[in-house]
């Protein structure tokens, strides 16, 4: 594992690590036409604590998730331009992985598809996704709304996500073995588009990321 600088492509959604820049923020240079300036930073400092970076803390385990439904309006509507406008390779930082830790679970909910959107899911520092068990899971509800989930278990991949082929849902749940894969430094879990509609994203996708870590220590550097 290595320290990689943001790609100029990846939009960065994520919890903990330095604040969003604000609305004034962005437009500092208050140009209203070219040239402008470009205002932006690297939120992933290279420590970030458990604490900093997770929604539920129990004694040792921690988890954190990412959904884009639960976005603003208007932050769906930049995640929709952004990936736009970068095209394929266009990258969304959704995850925090903080240092120290082992990342234990991964799992990525397709809940509903855009024909013709597809991504892989990976990490900017190279943390090990998990996949000693990698399993895809699709649930295909009842056409009367009242007999029960047909669900398939399958092998999984990290890579070729975002379609449901024809299932109501789509899950893939990755799990490490020995404990986890070890992050040194702050990581975070990247979605990478990989395929996009000819005529451009809408917006009605639908997709949630899970990560499960557990923190045994935390580091005791101050950047």
């Amino acid at each position: 594992m290595a320290w990689t600088a943001k790609n100029a492509k990846a939009y960065q959604l994520f919890r903990g690590g330095l604040n969003k820049l604000s609305v004034w923020a962005q437009h500092l240079s208050g140009a209203c036409c070219e040239p402008g300036v470009t205002i932006d930073y690297d939120r992933l400092n290279r420590t970030i604590n458990p604490e900093n970076a997770n929604i539920h803390t129990s004694p040792y385990g921690n988890r954190d998730n990412w959904r884009f439904s639960e976005e603003a309006d208007s932050e769906r509507k930049r995640i929709v331009e952004w990936i736009n406008t970068q095209g394929v390779g266009a990258q969304l930082e959704l995850v925090v992985l903080p240092a120290h830790t082992f990342l234990t679970h991964l799992t990525l909910k397709v809940l509903a598809e855009e024909a013709g959107f597809t991504f892989d899911i990976k990490t900017r520092n190279g943390t090990v996704l998990p996949d000693t068990q990698l399993i895809e899971v699709s649930e295909t509800d009842s056409a009367d709304g009242c007999s029960s989930v047909g669900r398939v278990q399958a092998a999984g991949a990290w890579t070729g996500l975002g379609a449901l082929s024809g299932a109501t849902r789509v899950y893939t749940y990755g799990a490490a073995g020995d404990g986890g894969n070890f992050v040194l430094d702050s990581d975070v879990v990247i979605l990478e588009v990989t395929g996009l509609p000819a005529g451009g994203l809408k917006g009605f996708f639908d997709i949630q990321l899970d990560a499960t870590y557990v923190a045994p220590g935390r580091s005791e550097a101050l950047i």
